[in-house]
């Protein structure tokens, strides 16, 4: 059965506004509906509709919103709409869409930080965003975009999520500072030995020859080194690990992507060997270069929720396949982060709030042709 929402909101601009009312779906009724071709309720902030429905904030931007494209900036206001006069707390904000939904955004997802001042010892900058009360926003594209093979999927939640503490660790040589990093300085070198992480490098095994190879058989898991920089392993846990100097490739660089997902794309993906040098690192090394890590483990946080967030084209309905997609979608982000941190950190996807019907004078549910 559809069930389609229209809830008053408020302006952002107005700091002496009431907050955007939020309903638990339990208050929800049938004959209540949103219609795209009506104009706007009274007072009603003309920019998103939002409602809160089968534990998921679902909004829908106006076509004026995302005149130029659902871009950053319009991500950007996402997130505030969502979290402003919110009690619940989240550590992240997760954004997925429909495909009707014009989107900008060239990469398949993406991670955008805003506030993680309270990190030390991981190598990326602290930087905080005052107006958003929330670590980062996820970018997860559609709803379909993932499911051609659903361990991709899981592969991409768990990278971006990481992004939050990896992977920018330099090493303490200035000549060899960013050997371990490859795209963006942001991900690990193709050439960096890791158990196929989901935030790259790969599996590499030493031949004894000056050659390496690629470990296609390595299910994907976060290393020890990004359990240590995550908070979520000490660094006595640390294993040594190498990467590759100088290697001898004419098709492969450090900002190559890794192997494994490679194999996942296609059937024909074969072992990868390649002669260079080997450079050992352990964990002196590591914090030589980025100090100590702060919080230490057992005291860095290790459960994170996330608040689901699905968007909506202006004038689209919102389809009981959508909630289910996306139900589906956390369900198996959920395990794959709990697998791949082996079991040291979990995330939910909820929302905080319980809220009951709001106290408002004028009607929260808008029935058609109400205005």
């Amino acid at each position: 059965m559809l069930v389609l929402l229209l809830l008053l909101t408020s302006s952002l601009s107005g700091a002496d506004e009431p907050p955007i009312p939020r309903f638990h779906p339990d208050t929800f009724e049938d004959e209540y509906i949103s219609d795209p071709l009506l104009p706007p309720p009274p007072g009603a902030l003309d920019e998103f509709t939002i409602f809160d429905i089968d534990g998921v904030v679902v909004v829908r931007p106006s076509a004026k919103a995302i005149a130029l494209g659902y871009d950053q900036g319009v991500l950007d206001d996402t997130v505030l709409a969502v979290l402003e006069s919110r009690e619940g707390t989240y550590d992240f904000v997760a954004v997925t869409h429909t495909t009707e939904l014009p989107y900008t955004f060239t990469a398949g997802a993406f991670h955008r930080a805003y506030n993680n001042a309270e990190l030390r010892g991981v190598g990326r900058v602290p930087q905080t965003a005052l107006s958003v009360d929330t670590r980062s926003v996820l970018w997860l594209n559609h709803l379909d975009y993932w499911t051609f093979d659903l361990k991709v999927r899981d592969w991409v939640l768990c990278h971006e999520l990481s992004h939050y503490w990896l992977a920018f660790a330099k090493l303490p040589d200035p000549e060899h500072r960013t050997d371990l990093l490859g795209r963006q300085t942001a991900h690990w070198s193709y050439w960096t030995q890791t158990p196929n992480s989901p935030i790259e490098g790969n599996a590499w095994v030493d031949n004894g020859d000056g050659t390496f190879t690629t470990d296609l058989e390595v299910e994907p898991r976060f290393s020890t080194l990004d359990l240590y920089l995550m908070g979520l392993a000490g660094p006595d846990e640390v294993e040594p690990f190498f990467y590759i100097d100088d290697p001898q490739s004419s098709d492969r660089t450090a900002v190559s992507g890794p192997e494994h997902l490679y194999k996942d794309y296609y059937d024909d993906v074969q072992p990868v060997t390649v002669a260079g040098t080997r450079v050992d690192v352990d964990i002196d090394d590591i914090i030589a270069a980025n100090g100590a890590r702060r919080p230490v483990v057992g005291e860095a946080p290790t459960s994170f929720n996330i608040l689901p967030v699905l968007v909506l084209a202006p004038g689209e309905t919102l389809e009981e396949e959508h909630l289910q997609t996306f139900a589906d979608h956390r369900s198996g982000w959920a395990q794959a982060w709990s697998t791949m941190t082996g079991g040291r950190s979990s995330i939910t996807f909820d929302i905080a709030e319980d809220w009951g019907p709001p106290e408002t004078s004028g009607p929260a549910l808008v029935p058609r042709g109400a205005w």
